[in-house]
């Protein structure tokens, strides 16, 4: 009750994290990697927009089951905040070209690792995601309808 309280007080600043601060800090990221002139100030502004993004989801993992436990709660949200920081530093490290060439050789490797952990590791994970739940709904639909999800988009 409480916490759906907040939920609903707060919604406001949910929005202006989801609608404001993440695509700020994405085009700021990309204007980065693009121009290749990272400066103090943007990599603040940066922080400070993932920082709001990650606080307003702090409040809504807090409010997404009165059943489960602080524990569970603060697992989700940290979770997200690894993964939040972790596509930025993937994106930041893989398009980087830095200024002195004396690093180019580092980044390169870096830039390297990216890439196959991309290819090896988050690439084959979204596509057995992406079939396991085409094959649930389909089940699922096929059990509620008794009619084929595929009769049922094309019209047998």
């Amino acid at each position: 009750q409480f916490l759906e309280h907040k939920l609903a007080k707060h919604l406001g600043f949910l929005m202006e994290a989801l609608i404001e601060a993440f695509p700020q800090s994405i085009l700021q990221l990309t204007a980065i990697v693009y121009y290749n002139e990272p400066s103090v100030i943007s990599i603040v502004s940066i922080l400070i927009s993932m920082s709001s993004v990650c606080s307003k989801m702090f409040l809504l993992s807090l409010s997404i089951a009165e059943t489960t436990r602080w524990k569970i709660r603060i697992f989700l949200w940290l979770c997200f905040v690894v993964d939040f920081i972790g596509v930025f530093f993937m994106v930041s490290f893989s398009f980087y070209t830095p200024s002195n060439t004396a690093y180019a050789a580092y980044f390169t490797v870096i830039q390297r690792m990216v890439w196959w952990e991309c290819i090896i590791g988050i690439i084959p994970c979204i596509v057995i995601a992406s079939i396991g739940c085409h094959l649930y709904w389909t089940t699922k639909w096929t059990r509620k309808t008794g009619t084929p999800l595929l009769c049922c988009c094309i019209g047998c």
